[in-house]
């Protein structure tokens, strides 16, 4: 049995923002090299604002939202062919999705405050392109779909508020066998 240490960092796409970044380390073991199975922590962050120039050509914020995820999960990875140079492996995760949401606004705005912490199951699929550039080390390139629809606990009217961060990513990396 072999031990497997994954980076990976890429963009990614959610339903609910825009572009975010993602970065991963996945450490576990490789059974044969063919099946893996560990555990991941992920960070995702994504930060927008809306800035205006006043006369004065002073810069002013208008609106800055932010988000920050932190998900634990465990992986179990499937290589078929792995003693080719290039060759395939599939991924599959899922755990537990953390989520910070910050939002501020200088406009009035009637609705409730959603900032805070939010929770809730995540699941990822992802297929990547393995480079084998030494005898344990890979280079990888990939695409993946995560499932992360999380919700806060309720206010005092007994309502939840939701953040889909459900979306496409890319993903690249390296892959190293220990």
């Amino acid at each position: 049995m072999e031990r497997l240490v994954s980076l990976k960092i890429g963009p990614v796409w959610p339903s609910i923002t825009s572009t975010s970044w993602d970065g991963e380390l996945m450490y576990g073991s490789f059974i044969d090299r063919k099946v893996g199975f560990g555990i991941a922590v992920d960070f995702l962050w994504n930060t927008n604002s809306v800035d205006s120039t006043l006369p004065s050509r002073q810069l002013l914020t208008i609106r800055d939202e932010s988000h920050y995820m932190l998900p634990v999960m465990g992986f179990i990875v499937f290589d078929p062919i792995p003693n080719t140079i290039v060759h395939p492996m599939l991924k599959f995760e899922i755990g537990y999705n953390s989520l910070i949401y910050n939002y501020n606004s200088l406009i009035a705005d009637t609705t409730p405050s959603r900032n805070g912490y939010y929770y809730g199951l995540i699941i990822k699929l992802g297929l990547d392109g393995l480079y084998n550039i030494g005898e344990q080390t890979a280079v990888f390139a990939g695409l993946e779909y995560q499932w992360a629809d999380t919700r806060n606990a309720a206010d005092n009217l007994g309502r939840f508020y939701r953040r889909d961060m459900s979306g496409i990513g890319l993903r690249m990396g390296f892959r190293f066998l220990l």
